[in-house]
């Protein structure tokens, strides 16, 4: 069976390489790339960053301005096509949308023999007004969004998404990375994260959430009306008194805490196919409750919360 191979391998050697003898080779890449653009209400700015990392703030000037540093050491040894690596970024203008797309050039085609590339540094650094539209398109690259308005959109394989202090529409869908979001007000916003955990504090306003495998973790949550849906992971909420009140929390394999701080308003009603459920709230009324679920009411009953698992267990409480 290895003799066959070793054939193989042997000719496309000769194929590839023209018969020309191995060889190695090596360098560094060093680059960095600046552009700025007039902006206005209404103007997008698409952002394909690959493996970059990216860290977006705000500034007053209505000037979109883009920094792009890269730098990597490269090696590679044996037959076949090769190519000197390099890497730019492509800038680009096409009516409201500023297309800003990094590339990595060189080391294609098929090679015999070894290939490494460490990248130390590649990253986008955006300064533009908090009302820019925002898309994001990147790999294995972290981002970063402070202090933000500008309706978002992004979608991330690898990496972790950190937003603080944003306001406005909101959407994320990620495959491995984590969701962080600090003092944020949300407006229709929508998230799907697969591997990935939820971290939130100090958010409120209306999204829906939905997770595979990641836990979600809230503090200060102000759900004027959420919805966190979750397959394997546990959904751990602090809810604070807000009108109006509407959360639903849903998981299939996952445990759901919750706990009620002083001055909640709202109706409840917590059920679970093999689960256990326990209340833990002094101030409840009309309370009811039985082997798989139990019904009430804290305060007025102004607001809603609904709690379903399949074989998780429920708890709520008062705050501590």
């Amino acid at each position: 069976m290895r003799r066959p191979c070793a054939t193989l391998v042997l000719s496309l050697a000769v194929l590839l390489g023209g018969g020309a003898a191995a060889r190695a080779a090596s360098g560094t890449v060093d680059r960095e790339l600046d552009e700025s653009f007039d902006v206005e209400p209404g103007d997008r700015l698409v952002l394909r960053h690959e493996d970059g990392d990216v860290r977006i703030s705000p500034w007053d000037r209505d000037v979109l301005e883009v920094h792009v540093v890269y730098r990597a050491d490269y090696s590679e040894g044996g037959l076949g096509m090769s190519s000197e690596r390099d890497f730019t970024v492509d800038f680009e203008r096409r009516g409201r949308d500023i297309r800003v797309t990094g590339r990595e050039i060189g080391g294609g085609g098929v090679r015999i023999g070894w290939s490494t590339m460490k990248v130390h540094e590649h990253l986008y650094t955006v300064r533009a007004p908090a009302w820019l539209e925002l898309e994001l398109r990147g790999e294995d690259g972290d981002v970063e969004v402070a202090d933000w308005t500008g309706s978002t959109d992004a979608r991330l394989e690898d990496g972790d998404l950190t937003v603080e202090g944003y306001t406005g529409a909101l959407e994320a869908v990620l495959e491995d990375g984590d969701l962080t979001l600090r003092d944020c007000r949300l407006q229709g916003s929508r998230f799907e994260l697969e591997d990935g955990d939820v971290d939130l504090a100090r958010v409120g306003g209306d999204f829906r959430l939905t997770t595979v495998d990641g836990d979600v973790t809230a503090r200060g949550l102000s759900p004027h009306r959420v919805s966190i849906q979750s397959q394997d992971g546990d959904v751990d909420l602090q809810i604070l008194p807000v009108e109006p009140l509407d959360l639903e929390v849903r998981t299939a394999d996952g445990d759901a805490r919750l706990e009620l701080g002083d001055g909640v308003s709202a109706r409840f009603e917590v059920a679970t196919a093999d689960g256990v459920v326990r209340v833990d709230l002094p101030p409840a009324t009309e309370l009811g409750e039985h082997a798989h679920g139990a019904t009430g009411s804290l305060g007025e009953g102004a607001g809603r919360i609904l709690v379903r698992t399949e074989d998780g267990a429920v708890s709520l409480h008062g705050g501590r």
